[in-house]
């Protein structure tokens, strides 16, 4: 009777789909679970398998066993067992992709700013190579226009020798 009544359901939703009762049942058995399953993530999957395995386990333990009740009555507190297992994982998961994630990008900025560095080191030295010619070519042509002797150096004063004249020094 009850396979019946979903065929003519699904007739009516497939075969008359402008009538009012083919968009509320549309609406009802097609859209609304295509919008619940859109959401489904694979986590939510897992703990929905779970919650499913575990009520049919209770209801089965509940028909062998004849005081089943009692077994019925710890289904919430073991869901809620799993469920903190499941978060503590699901944390130190994620606290281990952060990890890994941070390493990888650190090291990443580390190789790029080891390039940039080589690349400044090898502009500074094109560079200062140029600047040192420049000057050698400038040192050489002033040593052929000067004519001047060097003069040595003159003497400075002496600090550590005792200054005369001055009795208290």
């Amino acid at each position: 009777m009850l396979v019946i009544l979903l065929g003519v359901i699904f007739a009516i939703v497939g075969l008359c789909p402008e009538s009012d009762i083919g968009r509320l049942l549309r609406r009802a058995l097609v859209e609304t679970p295509a919008r619940f399953l859109a959401r489904m993530t694979r986590r939510r999957m897992v703990f929905a398998l779970t919650a499913l395995v575990l009520l049919l386990a209770a209801i089965a333990l509940a028909r062998l066993v004849e005081d089943g009740f009692v077994f019925v009555q710890f289904v919430p507190e073991g869901l809620a067992w799993m469920a903190a297992f499941d978060v503590a994982s699901y944390l130190e998961l994620m606290a281990a992709v952060w990890l890994v994630a941070g390493a990888v990008r650190l090291r990443a900025v580390d190789q790029a700013m080891k390039a940039a560095a080589a690349r400044v080191r090898q502009w500074s030295a094109n560079r200062l190579r140029i600047l040192v010619a420049a000057m050698a070519r400038f040192a050489g042509r002033r040593a052929h226009r000067t004519g001047r002797r060097a003069m040595p150096p003159k003497k400075g004063k002496d600090r550590d020798r005792p200054t005369p004249g001055l009795v208290f020094a």
